[in-house]
């Protein structure tokens, strides 16, 4: 599996995705600024005498540069709440001001929705849906108790302008909300995809390191350091000690110790220094009889925890022939009271 995209950590994505939505944010602004502005203009421009509603549209795009510039200044909590409260409050006016609510202006509810969906919580969402609502109710009922001016529905280039201004609006909410998402969603599939690669070059190292272990002439053992139970052997262990391995995996290391006090002082040492130096002790054989021999354990690193890799060779065995990890090491006497070395 091939390399695809440096491994990010979470909080980066989280960090990306959240600078992402704030860079729409802004240029929705403008968006909406340039866009209420032409409304006006197309407004006054083209409606019959008397009839204009350009200051609708100017209040819309006066209260969006107000927004730009809490978002210029950081006051970012405050941008999307003047927002909502401006665009229902001009939704409002233009709809009492058309006398219906079937006019063009009652889209933008939904473009509040829009806007709190994507940019407020769960609750902020809810609370908007419900105040868009309400206040279409209330609209629908002045217009059925005849509380509102004589409807003006005439289809022409005001009405045109207005809903391209809401669809435009919204077309840009969903589409800089889409790329920001995208954006996440794909790093989050490189990561998991580098995630794989990484469990692939690891198992297949861990597989390298297993066929070693089991082709090692020297006996060993692995066992958790947690828990102290073995989890593999080798060959040689079991032709050395007469133990297969089934019977020893799953098991605790201890049992092979025939004074559990050696056992405690061998492990002292080895959690103390991560190694214990080559030790003698005396096994078990699988016969029953006792054996004396040489111990040699050390902590290693795994993915999954710490593991303990133990190496044990005979005492006909030279010490010179048996190194620790960063070579030779002077035996540890202290498990038996001796201290001439051996030949």
């Amino acid at each position: 599996m091939s390399e695809t995209h440096p491994l990010d950590e979470p909080g980066d994505i989280r960090r990306e995705h959240s600078l992402r939505h704030q860079r729409s944010l802004g240029w929705l602004l403008l968006m909406m600024m340039v866009g209420m502005f032409c409304m006006a203009t197309v407004d006054h421009v083209s409606a019959p005498e008397g009839m204009s509603r350009a200051p609708i549209s100017l209040t819309m795009a006066l209260a969006a540069f107000a927004a730009y510039v809490l978002f210029r200044t950081g006051r970012l909590r405050w941008v999307i709440p003047v927002m909502l409260v401006s665009v229902m409050g001009v939704t409002g006016w233009a709809v009492g001001s058309y006398g219906s609510v079937r006019a063009a202006s009652t889209m933008g509810a939904f473009g509040v929705i829009v806007l709190a969906g994507t940019y407020l919580s769960q609750r902020a969402l809810i609370a908007t849906t419900l105040a868009s609502a309400l206040m279409l109710g209330v609209l629908t009922w002045a217009e059925n108790e005849g509380r509102l001016p004589p409807a003006d529905l005439l289809p022409d280039t005001r009405y045109f302008a207005m809903v391209a201004v809401i669809l435009m609006l919204t077309a840009v909410i969903l589409w800089h909300s889409r790329r920001a998402t995208e954006e996440a969603h794909y790093r989050r599939l490189s990561q998991m995809e580098d995630r794989l690669r990484l469990e692939h070059e690891r198992d297949r190292s861990l597989r390298r390191f297993r066929h070693i272990f089991h082709m090692n002439p020297a006996p060993s053992l692995i066992q958790s350091a947690s828990t102290l139970n073995i989890l593999d052997v080798n060959s040689a262990f079991e032709r050395f000690l007469g133990f297969a391995e089934n019977s020893l995996v799953g098991n605790p290391v201890k049992a092979l110790w025939v004074d559990p006090a050696n056992w405690l002082a061998h492990s002292e040492v080895l959690f103390d220094k991560g190694r214990s130096g080559w030790r003698k002790e005396r096994w078990r054989h699988a016969d029953g009889a006792e054996v004396e021999l040489m111990v040699y354990s050390e902590i290693v690193e795994d993915p999954k925890g710490l593991l303990v890799l133990t190496t044990i060779a005979s005492m006909d065995d030279a010490p010179d022939c048996l190194p620790g990890r960063d070579g030779s090491e002077p035996l540890d006497m202290q498990a038996t009271g001796e201290s001439d070395a051996l030949s």
